[in-house]
C-alpha cells in the first residue's frame, strides 16, 4: 500500500485584509484535499473526502468498522491505484479483494455508516449487535490530563497549515504508539483502526484521543475497534455518552486546560 500524496499542504497566493484597510497578498499553505474511492471486489462502497496521507489505513479501517467485512483477516488484497483528475478534483482508489459473504454482513452497496440516532438507544444496540467492553483495568487521572498537551504536540500538519483533526493512539502509562491526522474526524478514527487491524495490536490497555465532537456513530466505530478508552477536547453528544455506557466504554470529553468531564465509565477512571 502506498502512503498516498507526498503534499498534505498545497500553497496557494491569497489576499490578506487588515482592519486598517491595508491589502496584502501574501503565500498561504493550506489542507490538500482528495476524493477517495473505496472498492471491494469490484463494487464501489464510498467516496471520503480526505486528506491524502494514510490512505491504506483509512481505507481498511473504513470497511471493517462499517461492516463490509467481518475482519482484516477477510481483506486478501488492499491495491492503492495510481491518482486520476476529473472534474477539477484530485481523486484516488482503493480496490480491495474481500471475503464479504460471510453470515450476518451487509450485501455490499455505496452508502457508508450513516446513523440518524434516532430510536431508542437499545434498539440502535439490539439493531447492530454490539458487545460491551470487557477491559478490567482503569487509567490514572494524571495520564489523562497529560494528553491532549502530547496529542496537540504531534499533529505536525496542523501546525503547519491548520485546518485539521487529528486521532493519537495511546496506551494506559500515556505512551504514544500511533497518530494521523485528515480533514475529518471520522476519517482519523478509521485510520487509527487499519492501524490496529492490520498490524494486528490488541485494542485493550488503550486509550484514543480525538478532536471534534464524539458522536453516535464515533461510538459505534469505537465499540468495533474494542478501544476501551476514548477521550476527546472537544464535546459529547447526549446519545454518544448514553451508548458508550451501555456498552461499557469510558468516554471522557473537554479533555484540555487542566481539566476534563466523564460521561460515562467513571469506574475506570483512578
Amino acid at each position: 500500500m502506498k502512503n498516498g500524496s507526498p503534499k498534505p499542504g498545497r500553497k496557494r497566493n491569497i489576499i490578506k485584509v487588515f482592519k486598517s484597510g491595508e491589502r496584502k497578498e501574501v503565500s498561504d499553505t493550506i489542507p490538500s484535499e482528495r476524493l477517495l474511492q473505496i472498492f471491494i471486489n469490484g463494487c464501489k462502497v464510498c467516496t471520503i473526502s480526505c486528506l491524502p496521507r494514510d490512505l491504506g489505513l483509512l481505507a481498511v479501517g473504513y470497511v471493517v468498522n462499517h461492516g463490509y467485512v467481518k475482519d482484516f483477516s477477510s481483506i486478501d488484497i488492499v491495491k492503492e491505484c495510481q491518482q486520476t483528475r476529473d472534474k477539477g478534483h484530485l481523486w484516488s482508489k482503493i480496490e480491495m479483494k474481500a471475503h464479504t459473504g460471510e453470515a450476518g454482513l451487509p450485501p455490499i452497496k455505496e452508502a457508508g455508516f450513516l446513523p440518524s440516532a434516532c430510536g431508542s438507544i437499545d434498539e440502535f444496540l439490539l439493531e447492530n449487535k454490539l458487545e460491551k467492553i470487557q477491559e478490567k483495568n482503569a487509567v490514572s487521572a494524571s495520564v489523562l490530563l497529560g494528553l491532549n498537551k502530547k496529542a496537540l504536540e504531534s499533529q505536525k500538519f496542523k501546525k503547519q497549515f491548520g485546518g485539521l483533526h487529528s486521532a493519537t493512539l495511546f496506551d494506559y502509562s500515556g505512551q504514544t504508539l500511533f497518530g494521523c491526522e485528515d480533514l475529518g474526524r471520522h476519517n482519523c478514527i478509521d485510520k487509527i483502526a487499519g492501524h490496529l487491524y492490520i498490524n494486528q495490536i490488541s485494542a485493550n490497555g488503550k486509550i484514543l484521543f480525538t478532536t471534534g465532537r464524539i458522536s453516535l456513530d464515533a461510538v459505534y466505530n469505537i465499540n468495533r475497534m474494542r478501544i476501551p478508552v476514548t477521550v476527546t477536547n472537544s464535546s459529547v453528544t447526549f446519545a454518544a455518552a448514553s451508548l458508550a455506557e451501555k456498552l461499557h466504554m469510558t468516554l471522557i470529553g473537554y479533555a484540555r486546560g487542566g481539566r476534563f468531564n466523564i460521561y460515562s465509565g467513571r469506574e475506570k477512571v483512578r
